[in-house]
């Protein structure tokens, strides 16, 4: 059976957080993805809180970005995490999404060029190398870590051709969120094509919701306003989704918020980017995913709106991923 994880957004109290990766550790998964998306409670406070509560739950941030926090200062934090985990942090670089550079003002300038520079700094410091860097975005003179576990994985997160390939080629792993399932094969197409330019071997980690309940896309439904509104181009153009549409979902977003949002979000619209149907349905399709595609982490997000129902979540999820990964 592959790992499987959890992907949880910080924006409830921290021993919400802690309680539902303590159950999370419970039922058997393996990974912690906490993100860092906008005005929520600190992602690296709340990771912090998960290792001191959870013995061999992996944790890492899914994703960061380089625009927010400086590389550096990410490095120090994620080799502090690892360090107080006992070896199990994980870092998680992409180019930040709409919730959380546009708060700020901030632009996703050379997202590649720029995510490369980031990859190189944190490898390098923990590495424990004395680190002097003069790239187009980021400069250090002499900069070190003095603890730190070289091997510390780095995954990549992104949506757009050229940040997958770059993933492929820099990254230990790439996680796949927010991906219409009809466009998995090209996105593996270019990751492997990044990773043959390195002969790199990253492992590929797939994140989508499981909706084995009638109730459960409401609560997923606002999540995908911003992931659609992020895809690429010809995603959206195949899921009917105009300029005007996306200008629409945006303006909506700003103005009101996600759950006001989604009301743009059709259910044809939901069902190219989630696991739905009854368990078995449910079961047969994320086996079919993960044989066809050979992913090594299968991940489940969490929303806030079903954080109150974690319990029975993770139960019900944990049953169907053991039957999808498990059975023959």
């Amino acid at each position: 059976m592959i790992p499987t994880g959890i992907w949880l957004f910080p924006d409830k109290p921290v021993a919400e957080i802690v309680h539902i990766a303590r159950m999370a550790e419970e039922h058997g998964f393996s990974y912690c993805w906490l993100g860092d998306e906008g005005f929520a409670r600190d992602v690296y406070i709340s990771m912090a809180a998960i290792a001191q509560a959870t013995k061999t739950l992996k944790i890492g941030v899914g994703i960061t970005n380089p625009y927010t926090r400086h590389p550096a200062i990410t490095a120090v934090a994620i080799a502090t995490l690892d360090e107080l985990s006992g070896g199990r942090a994980f870092l998680g670089l992409g180019a930040g999404g709409s919730l959380t550079l546009n708060p700020l003002n901030l632009h996703a300038e050379r997202p590649v060029s720029t995510c490369i520079e980031a990859i190189t700094i944190a490898r390098r410091l923990f590495r424990k190398e004395k680190v002097d860097f003069s790239g187009k975005r980021y400069q250090l003179k002499g900069a070190s870590l003095a603890f730190g576990r070289p091997n510390i994985e780095i995954y990549v997160a992104g949506r757009g051709s050229r940040m997958l390939e770059m993933g492929g080629q820099y990254a230990d792993g790439v996680l796949l969120s927010g991906k219409a399932k009809f466009d998995l094969e090209n996105t593996i197409s270019d990751i492997k094509r990044g990773a043959a330019e390195s002969q790199n071997d990253p492992k590929i980690i797939y994140a989508t919701n499981v909706a084995y309940d009638e109730d459960l896309p409401r609560d997923i439904r606002p999540h995908y306003t911003y992931m659609i509104a992020d895809s690429p181009s010809h995603v959206k153009e195949r899921l009917g989704v105009s300029p005007a549409l996306e200008q629409d979902i945006r303006a909506e977003m700003a103005k009101n918020g996600i759950e006001s949002a989604a009301r743009f979000v059709t259910d044809e619209m939901l069902k190219q980017f989630i696991i739905m149907g009854d368990r078995t349905e449910c079961a047969s399709e994320i086996r079919a995913l993960v044989q066809t595609y050979g992913f090594a982490q299968f991940v489940v997000p969490l929303t806030i709106a079903s954080f109150d129902k974690a319990a029975d979540i993770l139960s019900n999820v944990a049953a169907i991923l053991q039957k999808a990964l498990h059975s023959p």
